[in-house]
């Protein structure tokens, strides 16, 4: 992860996100910058049926929080809930995410950066 410690069995609930160090630093830097600040994740444990899109919903909300409460933002968060072997176009590294994302937010990915 970029902002939060992996786990091979998947973060599954608030209590087992891990902010990496430095996370809240770099993030309240970006908040004070001109660019948008957006994640975009690959999240199958949806699709495997390991976890219920309302309860990563609740996760993402809670990351977007504790990011505000140091300080940083983040503008917004898409998330590919399928499987791998499902064959959609938002799945990393597919550009489905991003390009929603640049066309939500008005977005010029020609000038913007992407990390992770």
């Amino acid at each position: 992860g970029v902002i939060n410690q992996n786990r091979a069995d998947y973060v599954r609930t608030w209590d087992q996100v891990e902010f990496l160090p430095g996370v809240f630093d770099a993030l309240r830097r970006l908040a004070a910058s001109q660019f948008a600040v957006v994640v975009v994740t690959n999240q199958s444990a949806i699709g495997r049926g390991i976890m219920a899109a309302e309860t990563l919903q609740g996760i993402h909300d809670g990351m977007a929080q504790r990011i505000a409460d140091a300080g940083g933002r983040l503008d917004a968060i898409y998330a590919c809930p399928h499987a791998p072997d499902a064959g959609c176009d938002c799945r990393k590294p597919q550009p489905g995410m991003l390009l929603q994302a640049a066309s939500d937010l008005h977005i010029d990915l020609a000038g913007s950066y992407l990390v992770g």
